[in-house]
């Protein structure tokens, strides 16, 4: 497994590093639209390997699986949601609580599928998978209410009495 892991993230994030360093980050400039689609189909291909492991499990809707997959949906919900409120608890500025709320939201989950799959019995990939799913969608709900929120706030005129800010 450890084996696995080395060549499946650390060759490929090494890799990526010097390439960064050597071009001066002129190589994410070049290529990353044109590997752009190639990587969602990639991720895609993962995502439909994954779930077809799992899909005999998925059949039979049942309490547990629903139950299962609301605890998945609830604590990827909370990642981002402690993100941004420990951001907004330390008032610090927009560009910081976006970065923290995504970096405490989002994981590489795709490996965890992958591991999942290739060394465990296929349900202990399920609430992988379920992960997969939300984190997606819990990544455009959460853009979408940052992006509400701040463009709501860039857009009111500043509240001030008798000359002192109102926050």
């Amino acid at each position: 497994m450890m084996k696995g892991l080395f060549f499946m993230i650390v060759v490929p994030s090494l890799l990526g590093m010097l390439l960064n360093q050597w071009t001066q980050g002129g190589i994410k400039e070049k290529w990353s639209g044109r590997l752009g689609p190639f990587s969602k189909i990639c991720m895609g291909i993962v995502v439909a390997i994954n779930s077809s492991v799992i899909a005999p499990y998925l059949r039979d809707l049942n309490a547990g699986l629903l139950g299962l997959a609301a605890f998945v949906l609830a604590l990827a919900s909370l990642g981002y949601m402690l993100g941004w409120l420990v951001a907004k608890l330390m008032r610090w500025d927009r560009d910081v609580v976006v970065a923290l709320t995504f970096n405490s939201g989002m994981r590489n989950i795709s490996a965890g599928a992958v591991l999942a799959v290739a060394y465990f019995p296929p349900p202990v990939a399920i609430p992988v998978v379920l992960g997969m799913l939300f984190q997606q969608s819990l990544a455009s709900l959460f853009g979408y209410l940052l992006n509400r929120r701040y463009a709501l706030k860039r857009d009111m005129p500043e509240l001030t009495m008798n000359g002192v800010k109102q926050v």
